[in-house]
């Protein structure tokens, strides 16, 4: 009864907020050891810095937990046996999405962060940058799918052929 299209975009979403959250990790490392040469501030004094990690990891969290929030709400409804709700499967949607893009604006500014380190292969940010654009390919993060949850919102019917499988 859980429609596979919802269920594999959360699945996806959840795959990259853990990306972005080994992302965080990696610039919180990083920043225990990276020394800028000259007189500018080290990566771990730096304000921006500070605050992005602050803020992005909030953004990570909450994604989660709203991510989770939805999903336990479409497997209650086929747990009690009957189909999600256009408006559940809406919510799943939306909550995958908002996980994809809090965690694409994550890892692009926490790459961004880190600088020329972030460019090499032996660095976890890159590799997370890497990894989180090529899911963002998938069909089950189009935008359109996004669309129709608007639309189900206002009361119309999903036009994207794969929102209901």
């Amino acid at each position: 009864r859980v429609p596979i299209f919802p269920n594999v975009s959360a699945i996806l979403a959840a795959q990259m907020l853990g990306v972005a959250q080994g992302a965080l990790e990696a610039l919180t490392e990083m920043a225990q050891t990276k020394v800028t040469p000259g007189p500018n501030l080290d990566l771990r004094d730096r304000p921006p810095a500070q605050s992005a990690v602050s803020v992005h990891g909030a953004a990570i969290t909450a994604a989660r937990g709203h991510l989770h929030e939805t999903t336990d709400a479409i497997w209650a409804a086929t747990a009690a046996g009957r189909a999600p709700l256009a408006e559940e499967t809406a919510a799943t949607y939306a909550a995958a999405m908002h996980a994809m893009m809090t965690s694409r604006a994550a890892v692009d500014t926490l790459h961004a962060l880190g600088g020329t380190s972030a460019l090499y292969t032996h660095c976890p940010l890159e590799r997370a940058h890497r990894d989180l654009h090529a899911m963002l390919r998938h069909i089950v993060a189009s935008p359109t799918l996004a669309e129709d949850a608007g639309r189900v919102r206002f009361g119309l019917e999903p036009v994207d052929a794969f929102y209901g499988i």
